[in-house]
C-alpha cells in the first residue's frame, strides 16, 4: 500500500508505502539487539532538470534508520514515519498520477530550453 502526499508550494509530489520496512537485529543468541527501519520515498518535481542525464534533485530517498532493542515495532515505525514523512496534504492515487505527470512534463520542457 502508498501513501501520496503533494506539497503544492513545492510543486512536489511523493509516493511512499504506508509503513516502512522493519527488521529485528538480532545476537548470534537470537536475542534482540535493536531494529533497522527503512522506505523509498518516490519524488517528481516541477522545478527539477535532467542535466548531463541525470536529474539535478533527486527523483528517489532511502531513509534508513537504525533503532535500540527498547522500542517497540509500533514505536519504530510511528518515529520512523514522524521524521520522514515529507510536507504536504495526502491526496489520491488519481490526483498523484496526474500531478506526477503534469511535473514531470514541466521539468522534461525546462530541461530542454
Amino acid at each position: 500500500m502508498y501513501k501520496y502526499i503533494h506539497d503544492a508550494s513545492a510543486r512536489t509530489v511523493y509516493k511512499m508505502p504506508t509503513e516502512p520496512e522493519v527488521s529485528v537485529k538480532n545476537d548470534s543468541r537470537g536475542r534482540r539487539t535493536g531494529w533497522s527501519a527503512n522506505m523509498e520515498i518516490h519524488i517528481t518535481r516541477a522545478d527539477n532538470k535532467f542535466i548531463d542525464h541525470r536529474w539535478q534533485h533527486d527523483i528517489l530517498l532511502h531513509p534508513r534508520d537504525p533503532f535500540d532493542a527498547h522500542y517497540t515495532k509500533e514505536e519504530v515505525i510511528s518515529y520512523f514515519l514522524s521524521n520522514h514523512t515529507p510536507d504536504g496534504e495526502d491526496i489520491s492515487l488519481e490526483q498523484y498520477i496526474e500531478l506526477h505527470a503534469q511535473y514531470e512534463a514541466i521539468a522534461r520542457n525546462s530541461s530542454s530550453e
